[in-house]
C-alpha cells in the first residue's frame, strides 16, 4: 500500500513540475524575453530559471513568489 502512494505521489510531484514550467515558461515567451533577462528580473540565477522551465525544479515559496512578481502574475 505505502508504494503504491508514493508511486502516485512522486506522478503527481512530476506533472506538477511540468506543468509550472510550462506555464512559466509560456508567461516569459508571451513578454517576448529570454531566460536570463527573467532570471535578472526575479534576482535568480539563471539556471534556477531554466530548471523551473524544465520542471526539474521544486522551488520554495520564495522563488515562486519572486518568479510571479517578476512575471507580473499572482500565486493562486
Amino acid at each position: 500500500m505505502a508504494d503504491g502512494y508514493r508511486a502516485v505521489m512522486s506522478d503527481i510531484a512530476a506533472t506538477t513540475g511540468e506543468n509550472l514550467g510550462a506555464n512559466v515558461r509560456r508567461l516569459r515567451e508571451a513578454r517576448g524575453l529570454s531566460q536570463h533577462q527573467m532570471a535578472r528580473l526575479a534576482a535568480l540565477p539563471r539556471p534556477t530559471w531554466a530548471s523551473l522551465e524544465s520542471g526539474a525544479a521544486n522551488p520554495t515559496l520564495a522563488v515562486l513568489l519572486r518568479v510571479a512578481g517578476a512575471l507580473q502574475v499572482s500565486i493562486e
